[in-house]
């Protein structure tokens, strides 16, 4: 059986949950705010906003196996859009997302040293907030799997600062450039005390040093997109612009410098950009270096696909990633890859038929992708088709398989000694 914990929840979590359900090992899943999938929270007397990310945090999972340390998390989304203050400030703060992580990591590592370290033969924890509890297991003798769900903290730390001296106005979007030595040692040390690495991508796998790999099995698990909806018939941009689209946050992270530096020296007739996703930086600094862009906020799920379903083909540059939902949604809705390798999409294209995959920071050969596409129109209903097709091979319930299939032979391993 396994202890499951991720103080926030994400898909990747709710499908490695579902995984192991569906094989029968799910011991108890540890985190901060968690609701049951049947919990009624939209009459309670809460803001908007809180309502909403309550909603969030529904899990399909019986509530005796809902461990919750709700106290901190509440406090920071209280705060999300507030200056930062004592209470969370960057890493230091005690409701600050590392604050939070690192004190759902201690009180798993309290569970372990009673029943659960008893019951449990082995806990599955992610990047940040596994080093207390992944101590503890080793001494009873449990293994620990740790979930790299994106490039290795100090190799992406080093490839963005050094992104920060090559694009300086660029560098407050980058964020993790701020990270402590002290908490890219605790990466380090997490990664040290894993037995098994279970990581979403060749990029993320190739991040990890030959030295922290020496004597650990590696699953690379892709992560997948569920069944694809109903989408409206394609329309080829024939009469229409060409529609390109970059999806995520506003961030050099995403290499979004580089795709206005390839759009702007592209200067493509009857096209059009679209950028949706989080300011990181005021309107004016996008606008600024890509007049011409249209700028989306984020929006709600069903408007994303409406987005993508009026576009024609999605670019993202990214420097570093781990497998970026965003292409398979894409994919899934028919739309060709302009992505770099370090997208963790790279299984994904076949050239000339899903896409292209260009080398990362390099806007001149983005530049020469764009206008492939806008010389090549012609080609997109068949690319549209042969995308639909790639993305019912990529589904979740495939991924549920191999990796509840991987954790049964990571079990049995250990049961025959």
């Amino acid at each position: 059986m396994i202890l499951l914990s991720h103080p926030t929840g994400n898909e990747n979590l709710r499908q490695a949950m579902r995984a192991m359900q569906e094989a029968g090992i799910l011991y108890s899943f540890s985190t901060t705010i968690g609701l049951t999938a049947d919990s009624k929270i939209e009459s309670l007397p809460l803001p908007g906003q809180l309502k909403r990310q309550l909603a969030k945090r529904r899990y399909a999972i019986y509530a005796a196996q809902l461990r919750r340390s709700p106290w901190r998390e509440l406090v920071r989304l209280a705060l999300l859009n507030r200056p930062e203050n004592s209470l969370t400030r960057h890493e230091i703060g005690p409701c600050s997302v590392d604050g939070v992580y690192r004190a759902l990591d201690r009180k798993v590592a309290r569970a372990l040293r009673g029943k659960a370290g008893r019951e449990a033969q082995a806990v599955y924890g992610y990047e940040d907030g596994c080093l207390e509890h992944f101590t503890v297991a080793r001494e009873r003798g449990l293994t620990t799997i740790y979930e790299l769900p994106i490039a290795y903290g100090p190799y992406a730390h080093a490839m963005l600062a050094e992104e920060a001296r090559r694009r300086p106005n660029w560098e407050p979007t980058l964020i993790s450039t701020r990270d402590s030595a002290r908490k890219l040692d605790r990466k380090r040390r997490e990664l040290e005390l894993a037995d098994v690495v279970v990581c979403p991508s060749a990029f993320v796998e190739d991040s990890i040093p030959p030295e922290l790999r020496a004597g650990k099995r590696l699953l690379r698990m892709p992560y997948g997109i569920d069944p694809v909806e109903a989408i409206p018939p394609y329309e080829p941009p024939l009469e229409r612009p060409l529609r390109f689209l970059y999806a995520g946050s506003l961030s050099q992270r995403k290499g979004l410098a580089d795709l206005f530096e390839a759009w702007n020296s592209a200067a493509l007739p009857h096209t059009e950009l679209h950028v949706m996703g989080s300011r990181l930086m005021p309107g004016a600094f996008y606008r600024e270096l890509c007049p011409t862009a249209i700028f989306h906020g984020p929006r709600p799920r069903p408007e994303v696909l409406a987005l993508m379903d009026a576009c024609d083909v999605l670019v993202l540059p990214s420097l570093v990633e781990g497998r970026a939902l965003v292409q398979l949604e894409a994919l899934g809705r028919g739309l060709p890859l302009l992505i770099t390798p370090n997208t963790g999409g790279d299984d994904l294209v076949e050239p000339g038929e899903t896409g292209f995959i260009t080398p990362a920071r390099s806007p001149e050969a983005l530049a020469e992708r764009l206008a492939w596409f806008s010389q090549h129109r012609d080609e997109l209903p068949r690319m549209h088709a042969a995308c639909l097709k790639k993305a019912a091979t990529v589904s979740w319930e495939r991924y549920r398989e191999q990796l509840s299939g991987a954790l049964v032979n990571i079990l049995e391993d250990r049961a025959h000694g």
